[in-house]
């Protein structure tokens, strides 16, 4: 994801024309429907952006180069020189394989090919093969597992264990619970952590890793997030905060598209949120992404003191990081369109 905010304009290219090469299942089909939507849509949104990229002729309807599998995959080898590039870009393409609703084999042949002109390495490409393969409903399971791993540091095979065994995956201690609980409450009026207990208090949500809610581990980063971004919580705000954070992670960015895809195409609940599909403003969706690249701090890192920031003024906290601008939830706006939870 920070690739196509900060990468080269061959860069760009190649990762928006490894996801055309999967939509167009090798090239032996038109560049067309909801799976070229797609990719057209995110090459708007870069586009806005970056306006420095170079795409002419790559997501037009006319097929050039992309119309012969080898000359598309050559342009896209020599496009996509460095590793991390290609993972990027065959995480992305990937993604591609996933927009229908039922199994496409071509443009899982596709992502194959492409694993394999890229030389990308066998683990990666067992993955690969097993995403683009698997139910919608697995892979939401996956993705859940895994960001509770990464979130927690518990490893995914203690995480799978847990759940074979009917139990849940992942629970907060009760005393680090209380400890934050504590933090939360002892806030300062006009403190960023005020303001988190005005989110919980007007969306309804409990706060993470009390009983019947999420881990802390996996969802009080989240939340706070909400709150320094300004989004809300409806289905667009989940998807814009998602962009704001894949734009601003350093290393699993792409990992949040995939988190959207899953949940608001594919209608699997993979969070607190009830899965649908949402309407989404390009200019909302391009501004979340220019915030997050802009953020001079790794919101996601495991290495972020978010609590650290909860007895700050909310304005300084969102300065401490470099976070400039402003989301969907202005001064002491409805962090909940519903007010499911009250004022």
């Amino acid at each position: 994801m920070p690739l196509l905010l900060n990468g080269s304009s061959d860069t760009v290219r190649g990762i928006l024309g490894a996801m055309r090469f999967v939509t167009t299942a090798g090239a032996t089909r038109p560049f067309e429907g909801p799976e070229a939507a797609l990719v057209q849509s995110m090459a708007q949104v870069f586009g806005e952006v970056r306006p420095d990229l170079e795409l002419e002729g790559l997501l037009g309807s006319h097929h050039g180069h992309h119309a012969d599998a080898d000359k598309a995959l050559a342009l896209l080898c020599g496009d996509l020189v460095e590793p991390r590039e290609r993972h990027e870009a065959m995480v992305a393409a990937t993604l591609c394989a996933l927009v229908t609703d039922d199994f496409d084999e071509g443009a899982a042949h596709a992502v194959k090919r492409l694993a394999e002109a890229l030389e990308i390495d066998d683990e990666l490409a067992v993955k690969i093969d097993q995403l683009s393969g698997i139910a919608a409903q697995r892979v939401g399971a996956d993705l859940l597992r895994h960001f509770m791993s990464e979130k927690s540091g518990v490893a995914e095979e203690i995480l799978q264990a847990r759940l074979d065994a009917g139990g849940p995956p992942l629970l907060t201690d009760p005393k680090v619970f209380a400890e934050y609980s504590d933090l939360l409450h002892a806030a300062p009026p006009g403190s960023t952590g005020e303001e988190v207990l005005r989110f919980y208090a007007h969306t309804g949500f409990a706060i993470p890793g009390s009983v019947g809610a999420p881990p802390l581990e996996v969802l009080g980063a989240h939340d706070v997030t909400h709150v320094l971004a300004g989004y809300a919580t409806s289905a667009e705000d989940e998807i814009y905060v998602a962009l704001f954070s894949a734009a601003n992670s350093t290393e699993s960015g792409i990992d949040y598209l995939a988190a959207i895809m899953v949940q608001w195409h594919h209608e699997v609940k993979i969070g607190v949120f009830a899965p649908s599909r949402s309407a989404l403003s390009p200019a909302i969706l391009a501004e979340a992404t220019r915030r997050g690249a802009a953020t001079a701090t790794d919101l996601s890192s495991a290495s972020f003191d978010w609590q650290g920031l909860l007895h700050l003024p909310l304005e300084d906290a969102r300065a401490s990081i470099g976070l400039e601008g402003v989301g969907t939830v202005t001064a002491n706006g409805p962090w909940d369109a519903f007010g499911r939870g009250g004022s």
